[in-house]
């Protein structure tokens, strides 16, 4: 999540469409993901098909810089492209899409928090990265989870949706939130797809 911004959309044309995604335009009114969630006036509910899962844990090429919000739009592209060429010395292909993870993102735009941009790895990959790139295995994640279908325009609803269950659920937030940008056809498609995931850990509360 960032700021708006068309100029920011076509600056990223370069990278691969299959493995780039930014849902950035409506990130622009809410300056982070339970700020998103909570905001009832920017779009209506989708009635997203909203499940507790697991994701299994995931090898991956990850680059990791602490950002403000308003950084992250002009950070992304040449984040992604430096982990492209990465991938391209070591002559390695993504074994799957882009992820974005987020760590303890806050509402305060002025707040630092941490940003990993992942690239997931065959198993078998050997790469030599130098900080702030590196490989690691990301561990499994519990999170509410639901796949968001639209352009980036709806997707401030769509972590609304996800952000309600979290809250009707009563378990607690892990502080992590991730992006899973499984189909990328372009900002304003409304064929892109992508899983928003909310980390959570611990028992349900028993309400009174």
């Amino acid at each position: 999540m960032a700021t708006d911004g068309n100029t920011d959309a076509h600056r990223w044309k370069k990278t691969p469409a299959k493995l780039f995604p930014v849902s950035y335009r409506c990130a622009s009114r809410c300056n982070s993901l339970d700020k998103l969630a909570a905001d009832r006036s920017s779009c209506p509910a989708m009635n997203l098909d909203i499940a507790v899962k697991t994701v299994p844990s995931i090898r991956v090429l990850f680059r990791r810089d602490r950002l403000t919000i308003p950084q992250v739009p002009a950070h992304a592209g040449p984040a992604i492209d430096s982990l492209m060429a990465a991938l391209r010395r070591a002559d390695v292909s993504p074994s799957g899409p882009v992820i974005f993870v987020y760590y303890g993102i806050e509402a305060d735009p002025t707040q630092e928090f941490d940003l990993e941009i992942c690239v997931p790895l065959p198993a078998e990959a050997v790469i030599s990265a130098a900080a702030p790139m590196g490989c690691k295995t990301l561990p499994a994640f519990e999170c509410i989870s639901a796949d968001y279908v639209g352009s980036m325009h709806g997707i401030g609803a769509a972590w609304r949706e996800v952000a309600d269950a979290w809250r009707a659920s009563g378990r607690q937030a892990s502080g992590e939130s991730r992006e899973v940008y499984k189909k990328w056809t372009g900002f304003d498609s409304p064929e892109n797809v992508t899983e928003l995931q909310k980390g959570i850990f611990g028992a349900p509360s028993v309400r009174t």
